[in-house]
């Protein structure tokens, strides 16, 4: 088996591009709300019947 060496590239925050900032940012910004502050109104709610064939792990 032909395995090949792959670099771990590490980065400091302030050497991050800065869409990846931004990015994080939000993310935080968002875990720090609760269910209730965040508007879902543009996704479209699923169903139970949606998630009644689902499989963990399948992919």
């Amino acid at each position: 088996m032909d395995m090949k060496k792959h670099a771990v590239v590490r980065l400091k925050r302030d050497d991050m591009p800065l869409h990846i900032i931004l990015h994080t940012n939000e993310l935080l910004a968002l875990a720090e709300k609760s269910d209730k502050e965040i508007d879902y109104s543009d996704i479209p709610e699923t169903t139970d019947e949606q998630w009644g064939n689902e499989v963990r792990g399948k992919f």
